[in-house]
């Protein structure tokens, strides 16, 4: 019962970069900027506390530096209420040690009562420290989402008409290394706005959106690093997993 509620929709990212944080130690990152906060749950201390009841859908993602001394696996964890309800970890063997490394991220959609206090957190299986890196090498590197798709005790979420699309490679595409290449989205399974042309989304209807994408990488018999990134208007707006691979791996955003 009750009144249809209005959408809410959080997104929070790190803009400088956080030091030392210490391998072996979870680190709670203090995401800095607010990049958009309906409820006003963001806090100053990079925490978002629920101010309404409901089912959420969250997504999170970080980017460390490790050291040379440093161990080999890094993970970034989403929290809520102290505890880990989501984790992505990426393995690294001794050869790529002392390099820029995305830890990964990953999306769950979860019940929150009001009050609730969600975090993101970074840690490192080795010895020494890491850098938690911001926006500073050019996009949201580490940050954490989230919008409300259900509401439990206060009428369910208002929206305008869904505006959905899905659109993917029909055929193999051959890129070259060292370069930020456009994926040539080619084929549509479906797309309610007609806004899916040239291989990008062009919304004719203003709101909050939530984009997913992936790439797979096959073929390569050299250690590369594999890289999605999203672009907005032209320019570099978040960046999502990073894998170091050898022949076929993924990578997400």
């Amino acid at each position: 019962g009750g009144d249809a509620q209005p959408p809410v929709a959080f997104g929070m990212y790190l803009t400088d970069a956080q030091s030392p944080a210490t391998a072996g130690v979870e680190t709670t990152v203090i995401l800095d900027t607010i990049d958009l906060d309906t409820d006003n749950g963001a806090q100053s201390d990079g925490t978002y506390i629920v101010q309404k009841e409901g089912i959420y859908n969250l997504s999170y993602q970080g980017f460390v530096s490790v050291a040379n001394s440093n161990g080999y696996d890094c993970r970034a964890l989403l929290k809520i209420n102290g505890s880990t309800k989501s984790q992505s970890t990426l393995k690294l063997n001794a050869t790529q040690k002392g390099i820029n490394v995305f830890t990964g991220g990953g999306s769950i959609t979860v019940s929150l009562k009001k009050d609730d206090v969600i975090e993101l957190a970074t840690d490192a299986i080795g010895d020494g420290t890491y850098v938690i890196n911001g926006t500073g090498i050019g996009s949201y590197n580490t940050a954490l989402s989230g919008h409300m798709i259900s509401s439990i005790t206060e009428g369910e979420v208002k929206e305008k008409e869904a505006v959905v699309f899905r659109g993917y490679l029909s055929a193999a595409q051959t890129l070259s290394i060292n370069t930020y290449t456009k994926l040539n989205i080619d084929a549509v399974e479906f797309d309610t706005n007609n806004a899916l042309t040239d291989g990008k989304f062009k919304p004719s209807v203003a709101g909050h959106y939530q984009i997913n994408g992936s790439v797979n990488h096959i073929g390569s018999s050299v250690s590369a690093n594999t890289m999605a990134v999203l672009y907005k208007n032209g320019a570099q707006h978040l960046r999502g997993t990073s894998n170091i691979i050898n022949n076929t791996d993924s990578a997400h955003i």
